[in-house]
């Protein structure tokens, strides 16, 4: 019998752990930021390894026993979501989204006003707004709660 699609609840990450995150952040990152320089990017990959993160709680995707995707949120915002591009289109932030917001009651995310595709998936799975603000970065997001 095959090995089914899982989603594992974590409420603190291990070092192997952060470091899988971490790989797929990066990876994802690569393929969706292109609005992102090379200075921040190296800052925020600075800041991600060097974090515990112990302020997050986290839901990671593993298809086939491998981690393909994870979920940070703190309270009911989604802080970070990220996919392995081997596996975009294959439902796996769907997933991890319809977890979060049934199990978690997440009600809130902000997006980057560039990352035209994350605007798009939020709001496709309920998602509304468009009050802005400018992040430490200089970057402008978008805030989207669920109505």
């Amino acid at each position: 019998m095959p090995y089914s699609n899982k989603i594992k609840y974590l409420k603190k990450l291990d070092p192997n752990e952060k470091n899988s995150l971490l790989e797929i952040w990066e990876k994802s990152v690569l393929a969706t930021h292109h609005f992102l320089d090379e200075k921040n990017f190296n800052i925020i990959k600075d800041y991600l390894k060097n974090a515990a993160l112990t302020e997050l709680q986290f839901l990671f995707y593993y298809k086939n026993k491998k981690l393909v995707g994870f979920l940070g949120f703190h309270h009911d915002i989604i802080e970070m979501l990220f996919i392995d591009p081997q596996y975009f289109r294959q439902k796996c932030g769907e997933k991890l989204i319809k977890k979060a917001l049934n199990d978690f009651n997440i009600q809130r995310v902000e997006v980057n006003k560039d990352n035209f595709n994350a605007i798009k998936f939020y709001k496709k799975m309920g998602f509304k707004g468009d009050e802005e603000y400018v992040d430490d970065f200089g970057y402008t997001l978008i805030k989207l709660e669920l109505e």
